[in-house]
């Protein structure tokens, strides 16, 4: 998350976090109109200058959007969460012909307890290795990707390895581990300044957001995936079964 706030404060992280979940958690849903300040700031018990950097915070991570003249909505869209085999996109592309390659953003170590929520179930001290990328098709942006991996499960592991090789490749290959399943949800978001910046598109573009918890046969959460897309240039579609 890219503060806006010059200084985070813990009601200012605290309201953002509950906001944040109503959004998610469907409570306040896509294209629906943010309630007044007054009721806001009663609802969470926050001044209104801090009430209006938590909105501005949220505008700048695409799950808000403020329309001229209308006021402030809801650009986040929730969809049940479907369960699937996990497929590299990686391989598809080279597979058809295509150029695929990445650029490294970040990476550092954390602790899950330090994941805002929790994104694995194990203990909070454990440690994990998050890596951030911009994904490439023929030499255009397509994809910003979050990588969660909890360490123990990859020791060692190079993020460089990911310019130009499929993550689920090294995962089999290098790592032997076997994916029972993952866990996915799909919504949509708007491009962010900084997220825009990446895929070289306009502000409040819309795009295609996931995330995919991969699980092994015990029951084992080793991997955590984010993806922003800019469908527009990488098509991206889901097959389910039907339940």
């Amino acid at each position: 998350m890219k503060e806006i706030a010059e200084t985070a404060t813990p009601v200012f992280d605290a309201t953002y976090r509950q906001l944040k979940e109503s959004i998610t958690g469907g409570s306040l849903t896509h294209g629906e109109r943010l309630p007044t300040e007054k009721w806001l700031c009663e609802q969470y018990d926050v001044s209104r200058t801090t009430l209006r950097k938590v909105i501005e915070q949220l505008e700048a991570d695409g799950y808000l959007e403020r329309r001229a003249r209308k006021g402030v909505y809801v650009s986040y869209l929730v969809t049940p969460p479907i369960f699937e085999f996990p497929t590299s996109v990686h391989n598809l592309l080279r597979g058809a012909g295509r150029v695929s390659n990445s650029e490294i953003i970040s990476y550092h170590t954390d602790s899950v307890g330090n994941t805002n929520p929790p994104i694995f179930r194990c203990p909070a001290e454990e440690p994990v290795s998050v890596i951030r990328r911009v994904r490439y098709v023929d030499g255009r942006p397509f994809a910003i990707q979050t990588l969660c991996l909890r360490t123990a499960f990859f020791p060692e592991f190079d993020p460089w390895w990911l310019r130009d090789q499929s993550f689920y490749t090294l995962l089999s290959e290098r790592y032997h581990l076997e994916i029972d399943r993952t866990n996915q949800k799909v919504s949509t978001c708007s491009a962010s300044k900084e997220a825009a910046g990446y895929l070289q598109i306009p502000v409040r573009t819309p795009l295609l957001h996931t995330t995919s918890l991969v699980i092994t046969p015990k029951e084992e959460e080793v991997v955590h995936m984010e993806h922003i897309i800019n469908t527009n240039v990488f098509p991206y579609t889901f097959c389910t079964n039907s339940l």
